[in-house]
């Protein structure tokens, strides 16, 4: 998977890509929000519960459709963040207080409750990353940062978060380089007859690298801005755009299906 793909993908002419980047950042964090109130709800019974989120997960899934992306670079992305709160989900059975159904040795016990909260954890997980994801597969990084600015976030933020996803590819890209370089010198981190130091010390070396050329970059950047004139008070310049009724068309059908779950 390549920076670039993602890119690529973000930058199709689909109906949902051409949708208001301001009404895509509602409309998916509105699905996260929905998702984590449901499966966080104790007043809602289980498997109402996980019927919503199943509703919130195929409205998710008819969007990838509708949009026309490629389905195996988004589930990549998502099996790829999904480990970061694996961990979580793996502990929930054994420290969940609850009835035991089995006990391992050393006390260790599982727990039908633990079961139960660790399903809906990884639901909640798969809802919400499924609707960062798409957000992130169908909006353009300028986009994004245009929508942002628009909806109030200060500039600073704005300018940092935009200079930062920008110059991501750069970097990327510079380390592409850098470990093309390595293998044609027959380093590779995986190879098991190579001693675990030296694989460390090759990595070491691989991220300081990273560093004093992304730091150098960086200066470079800041000095050809401040030839142009930029200063802590200029402006950043927003494309204008106007709501349309396809954009409120796509809020209120991302609304009836979070209020549909709701009620499921």
């Amino acid at each position: 998977m390549d920076l670039l793909d993602i890119e690529r993908e973000a930058s199709k002419g689909s109906i949902i890509h051409k949708i208001d980047g301001r009404i895509k950042v509602i409309s998916f964090l509105l699905i996260v929000l929905f998702a984590v109130f449901i499966g966080r709800s104790g007043d809602i019974v289980f498997a109402h519960r996980m019927r919503g989120l199943g509703v919130l997960e195929i409205y998710l899934l008819a969007i990838l459709l509708v949009a026309g992306l490629d389905k195996s670079l988004f589930l990549k992305r998502v099996a790829l963040i999904l480990p970061f709160g694996g961990a979580v989900v793996a502990l929930k059975p054994f420290i969940e207080a609850g009835t035991p159904i089995f006990t391992f040795p050393l006390g260790i016990t599982v727990t039908y409750e633990g079961i139960l909260e660790s399903g809906l954890l990884l639901s909640i997980m798969i809802v919400s990353i499924s609707s960062i994801v798409l957000l992130s597969s169908t909006t353009t990084v300028q986009a994004l940062v245009d929508s942002l600015r628009k909806m109030g976030a200060p500039r600073e933020l704005a300018l940092l978060f935009g200079m930062t996803l920008r110059y991501l590819f750069l970097y990327f890209d510079t380390f592409q380089k850098i470990a093309e370089a390595q293998k044609t010198r027959c380093f590779r981190i995986r190879n098991r007859r190579v001693r675990s130091r030296v694989i460390l010390e090759q990595i070491g070396y691989t991220i300081t690298m990273l560093f004093i050329r992304s730091y150098k970059q960086g200066l470079n950047i800041y000095q050809s801005m401040a030839s142009r004139g930029y200063n802590p008070d200029s402006a950043l310049m927003l494309n204008k755009s106007k709501i349309t009724f396809l954009d409120i068309s796509f809020l209120g059908l991302t609304i009836l299906a979070a209020g549909g779950a709701l009620l499921l």
